[in-house]
């Protein structure tokens, strides 16, 4: 178990090992890329990435593969929790990239996956369908993105839709299923300062 870890500001991440795992708590490069102008103007492209040249928070572990348990399939999920009215409440979830901005409503931040096909199943049916897709294509969509888990398989080759790297367009894929296929690029690409290393996420940049 990994304790007492220091939190680094500076451009060189102080990483904490411990065994076999490695984590690192800091200031880094935004690795998220995207233009959310273009989504919210009907999908009408400015090309300018939204997200460059910002910096985030970021935590980062990194384990090995037996301690994701002894079947390789498995499904990723996380939610930030905070005070709510003095109780602690589940204010954020993600698992597959892009269902937030799917979901139109459905309040998947409080519910846990377990159950979020039972109480959204026909709610996402019906949104695929306002995209144009019939039935069948959308109950078939609905089953992949509830519950919102992001599968990964750690015997395969990591890359979405089998977990998820940081230089995965899953904008591009998002644009792909809004559309039925008919545009699957808006216009802006990965960034460039990815580490090769452990922490992977770049040097803060100067803001």
């Amino acid at each position: 178990m990994i304790q007492h870890a220091p939190v680094s500001f500076a451009q060189e991440a102080t990483i904490t090992t411990e065994g076999y795992y490695r984590f690192y708590a800091g200031l880094r490069s935004e690795p998220f890329f995207a233009d959310p102008t273009g989504f919210f103007n009907n999908l009408q492209w400015s090309g300018q990435d939204f997200w460059a040249g910002k910096n985030v928070f970021g935590i980062v572990l990194e384990v090995p593969n037996h301690a994701l348990g002894p079947q390789p399939q498995i499904g990723v999920w996380g939610r930030t929790m905070a005070m709510v009215e003095g109780r602690l409440s589940s204010v954020n979830q993600m698992g597959r990239p892009g269902n937030n901005a799917l979901r139109q409503g459905a309040d998947t931040n409080s519910i846990p996956p377990a159950q979020q096909r039972e109480l959204f199943f026909s709610q996402y049916v019906a949104m695929f369908k306002t995209f144009g897709y019939a039935e069948e294509e959308a109950n078939r969509l609905t089953l992949e993105w509830l519950p919102d888990i992001l599968p990964y398989n750690y015997m395969n080759a990591a890359g979405y839709p089998n977990g998820r790297q940081l230089k995965d367009d899953i904008a591009d894929n998002l644009v792909e299923i809004l559309t039925q296929g008919r545009m699957k690029d808006d216009l802006v690409y990965p960034h460039t300062d990815y580490l090769a290393e452990f922490p992977y996420l770049g040097r803060p940049n100067q803001v």
